[in-house]
């Protein structure tokens, strides 16, 4: 299982998806056979885990057994098995095993593979999470200055232990400098940085959003960055929302704060999120609000007024932005 579908999963169990993604991920399970497998697995698994939160019972079971000395020091414990997957008991518990097997024992056999299954199932799956990142969820940002100020979204970001921003280069640590919950917009400072980044070289559209005016995002849905086109197929966003407009571009987790760029290379929005009963579409912030927010965060902070991008093709505008966008980790 991918890490990202077992996030998603476990946010989805846990309540933590906002009605919309929550709608959406219902809608999924009832039309994708293949992935209510994979969330119907995924729930046993944790139900397993919960069964075996008293881990009491199955070390009665491994006391009675002949190898009563060795098994007595193994114990069933989750975060301990989330550091270093206990290998030693688990040889240990499989060594009890086959000698149980080899002496007939049908009654302890039995019970005992049962138990060694359903752990043989948890080293398997805990590997996998082990191997994923150590970040709770991602989103991307927007360079905005040379000072490291970035542009994200605000979605997840409220409570974090601590936030980092890599680009195809570098990673750093980053702080908040200012949300807007409402209209889901986020002002990042890289922290630890001594040197001054890249000035951008795409400047804010100043204008209203028009329909069918070709666009196209960068982001970080996944580790490596992925670029996204299509045109604005509605001014407006969700139920009217004049604070945002609609995309015919698909925006996957990860996505929510990918800048979006007219066929000039200006920024005219940044994507927060999509329609539950339209996975080709996506909805983005108006750059006239983004602007209104960073006016008000009363930082220092002077966009760029001039396009140097204009003359370039949408190749090279794509290859040259690449520099300005950022993966925002958060834990």
């Amino acid at each position: 299982m991918k890490p990202e579908l077992w996030d998603e999963i476990e946010k989805f169990l846990k309540g933590e998806l906002n009605p919309q993604e929550t709608s959406v991920f219902q809608a999924k399970l009832k039309s994708d056979s293949a992935f209510r497998e994979k969330f119907e697995q995924h729930n046993e698994l944790l139900n397993t885990f919960q069964q075996y939160s008293e881990r009491q019972a199955l070390q009665q079971r491994l006391d009675a057994i002949p190898l009563k000395k060795k098994l007595s020091r193994f114990r069933i414990n989750v975060k301990t098995y989330a550091v270093a997957a206990s290998l030693t008991s688990l040889f240990t518990l499989f060594g009890g095993y086959f000698y149980l097997k080899s002496n007939n024992n049908n009654d302890e056999y039995k019970a005992l593979k049962k138990d060694v299954d359903h752990i043989r199932t948890w080293q398997q799956v805990i590997t996998k999470k082990l191997s994923t990142p150590g970040y709770n969820a991602s989103v991307t940002g927007l360079l905005l200055n040379n000072k490291g100020y970035i542009l994200t979204t605000a979605h997840g970001l409220k409570g974090a232990d601590k936030l980092e921003v890599e680009n195809n280069t570098e990673s750093f640590k980053a702080r908040i400098i200012k949300l807007d919950e409402v209209n889901d917009l986020a002002l990042l400072k890289i922290s630890d940085s001594l040197t001054d980044f890249p000035a951008p070289a795409y400047n804010f559209y100043t204008k209203a959003p028009e329909i069918v005016e070709k666009a196209f995002i960068l982001g970080y849905p996944d580790k490596d960055m992925v670029y996204g086109e299509g045109v604005i197929v509605c001014t407006n966003g969700f139920n009217g929302d004049t604070t945002s407009f609609q995309l015919n571009i698909f925006a996957n987790p990860g996505n929510s704060g990918s800048p979006v760029f007219n066929d000039k290379g200006e920024l005219i929005g940044m994507i927060k999120g999509k329609p539950k009963d339209s996975p080709g579409a996506s909805y983005a912030v108006k750059s006239e609000i983004i602007q209104e927010f960073i006016k008000n965060s009363k930082e220092d902070l002077k966009l760029n007024k001039k396009n140097k991008l204009k003359t370039l093709n949408r190749k090279e505008k794509a290859k040259h932005l690449d520099q300005y966008i950022f993966k925002v980790k958060i834990y």
